[in-house]
């Protein structure tokens, strides 16, 4: 397609590309009614569990460091967070083919009871190995088959206004990061680790419950792919850069989230360093709700402008910082521009794939994710255990600055060759 024809389309919404050569073509789908909004509210609550759950891995690290695996370094015990994020993702690899061809329940009920009984197993667990295999491994099982369905089905439903879509779906990401760490924090605090886990458990039941009852396919069942015949996105250079872009990114920006409860505590925050994490989270809902402005703007435009505000704050914010103020300062301005890079990755996708590959296309892009979040996180953990004291975050945080750069790099690549003009709403 020409660039006079990709501008004079209705909206950046409208277009999508060919999974085998990259050619953008105009999508006719309309926006879905009922059940749409029925998907996105599943979606919403799904994403306040399992991604909210995820994301507040960083108050299970400044916790397991100072109790249970006070013994372990941090990169030890950053293993979990790294192996239960790599199976989370991973599971792209299996989900996105299954939904496809079978529907979202297939995934999504497993997925609950698994992530529900993660929960339970993790309040028992006293050893390292009890953690890997209960939290990191079952955690990651039951998230991975959820993520991929709720994260691939709002754009399937609404292709025209797939930036507003992705961005009300995964803010249940954002509210839960916000609420989690509180609700851990002060369960803890109250009944004890256990029981923490146990009433977090059934908040979780109830909430996928509900998400599983919502959610409905836009698709009818069709036969699966061949898993070979999935593998002809590696042949799409707009898909390959667009994903390795957002690998980069990904394993990048996680390194604050992760380590931001245990900064805080090495500042001297005390207790309060358990909320920093909130803070940064609850922030991160102006940036996911901010997205929808990816129909207007361009969703690549926009996505780029975050990935690449993302790696200046960590190079130019977190590494000098040196006081608990200056560390709030920056979970603040850093917590928009996070959840606003989430938010875009999955609408960006969609919009350069068919709307019957959207699932398989984006669970793979999530797959292949999963190598760079695997040893990202244990490496910046590592860089923090060889240099004691501020050195050691700092270091960190180059490291993740640089990756998070490189992405947006990456990710510019993909808009260029889309469209070479820099004004074009892509």
């Amino acid at each position: 397609m020409s660039s006079k024809e990709l501008d004079e389309s209705p909206s950046p919404s409208t277009s999508c590309s060919s999974s085998e050569t990259g050619v953008v073509v105009k999508s006719h789908l309309e926006d879905g009614g009922r059940e749409a909004w029925m998907t996105l509210a599943g979606a919403f609550c799904a994403m306040f569990v399992q991604f909210g759950l995820n994301n507040a891995f960083g108050v299970f690290q400044a916790y397991y460091q100072t109790h249970q695996l006070s013994n372990y370094t941090s990169d030890a015990v950053g293993w979990l967070g790294g192996i239960q994020q790599f199976l989370f993702l991973s599971g792209g690899l299996v989900t996105g083919r299954l939904l496809d061809a079978y529907g979202p329940h297939i995934c999504i009920v497993p997925g609950s009871i698994l992530l529900v009984a993660s929960l339970m197993i993790t309040s028992v667990c006293t050893k390292y190995y009890h953690f890997m295999l209960g939290q990191a491994v079952l955690f990651g099982i039951g998230a991975a088959l959820i993520f991929t369905p709720v994260i691939a089905l709002p754009n399937q439903h609404f292709p025209r206004r797939r930036a507003m879509a992705g961005a009300l779906a995964i803010s249940g990401s954002g509210l839960g990061g916000l609420c989690w760490p509180i609700i851990l924090q002060r369960l803890i605090s109250q009944v004890g680790f256990g029981w923490a886990l146990r009433i977090s458990g059934l908040i979780s039941a109830i909430l996928l419950a509900l998400a599983c009852a919502l959610i409905r396919p836009r698709f009818p069942s069709r036969q699966a792919t061949p898993f070979l015949q999935t593998l002809t996105c590696f042949k799409d250079p707009n898909w390959l850069l667009l994903s390795f872009g957002t690998s980069l990114a990904s394993a990048g920006c996680f390194m604050p989230s992760f380590f931001i409860t245990l900064r805080a505590t090495q500042l001297g925050a005390g207790n309060l360093a358990f909320y920093t994490l909130s803070i940064l989270l609850g922030a991160s809902m102006v940036g996911r709700l901010a997205a929808s402005l990816g129909d207007i703007t361009g969703r690549f435009n926009l996505n780029i402008l975050a990935t690449a505000a993302v790696g200046i704050l960590i190079l130019t914010f977190w590494v000098p910082l040196h006081n608990y103020n200056q560390l709030l300062g920056f979970a603040v301005a850093f917590g928009p521009f996070f959840g606003l890079l989430f938010s875009l990755n999955s609408p960006c996708m969609a919009q350069i794939s068919t709307p019957d590959q959207v699932g398989s296309r984006t669970g793979l892009m999530f797959a292949l994710n999963a190598p760079f979040n695997l040893v990202a996180v244990p490496i910046a953990g590592a860089i923090v255990s060889a240099h004691p004291g501020e050195a050691g975050f700092r270091l960190a945080g180059v490291f993740g600055g640089c990756l998070c750069l490189a992405g947006a790099g990456l990710i510019l690549g993909t808009r260029l060759r889309i469209d070479p003009r820099l004004t074009a709403r892509i």
